[in-house]
């Protein structure tokens, strides 16, 4: 029995990622129709197609079990290339619920992990992060710096969304938590897996992500990563 459940716990985090990548592929794809004559915006789009398609099947190969070596290697990333390649992701559901998005982050600011797995520790923080904001509008501010005492990275996401309850907020790294109903949007229903996935990750990479929130008034993820090989 616990095989089972853990079998079918690692098929819906592999559900969650697949999800999350094919809806930034298809909104990508969507752009790229309506670019019209626009050959610099087709041509990102085009671009940002083939990441998602790439990510996507690299899902699907860690799920056939043919890169498990591959994405176990970890290698110096730069936080800029994550940001860009996560927000990037997202940029179609930014504009469409009228989020603004703003970084700061120094150009020579790395941490040690997989590209991949980053990516989508950001990507399911900033998903959250634009659903909280669904139905106003609102700002994500992204930050890192370097802790030179502790020898990590600090990455902060915050938002001006709806925050996160008292009674939640405890609960939210926890698998299939979620407080998205079966009555919301297609796009909106959570399977309670993003932040599951995140912790998991960092907490693989020997960091740690914490939260921080006051209901109504936004949400603050803080991810702490190494920044030399430990």
């Amino acid at each position: 029995m616990q095989r089972l459940a853990a079998i079918g716990g690692q098929t819906g985090q592999i559900a969650h990622e697949l999800n999350n990548t094919l809806t930034a592929l298809l909104g990508w794809a969507q752009q790229g129709l309506k670019a019209g004559k626009d050959t610099e915006r087709t041509n990102r789009a085009l671009r940002e197609v083939l990441a998602s398609a790439e990510r996507a099947t690299e899902i699907c190969r860690g799920l056939l079990g043919l890169s498990r070596r591959q994405a176990n290697q970890k290698e110096m990333v730069p936080i800029n290339d994550i940001i860009k390649e996560a927000s990037g992701s997202l940029a179609g559901s930014l504009e469409k619920n009228r989020v603004s998005l703003r970084c700061r982050c120094p150009d020579d600011l790395a941490a040690y992990g997989n590209r991949v797995e980053l990516v989508q520790v950001l990507l399911n923080i900033l998903i959250n992060s634009c659903q909280a904001m669904a139905d106003g509008g609102g700002t994500i501010r992204i930050s890192a710096n370097r802790d030179e005492g502790r020898g990590r990275v600090g990455i902060t996401i915050s938002d001006t969304g709806v925050g996160i309850s008292t009674e939640n907020i405890g609960q939210v790294f926890e698998p299939f938590f979620t407080t998205k109903e079966s009555t919301d949007t297609a796009d909106q229903i959570g399977t309670g897996l993003g932040l599951a996935i995140c912790r998991d990750i960092v907490t693989a990479h020997g960091g740690c992500i914490e939260v921080d929130s006051v209901e109504g008034q936004g949400a603050s993820f803080k991810i702490f990563l190494p920044c030399s090989l430990t």
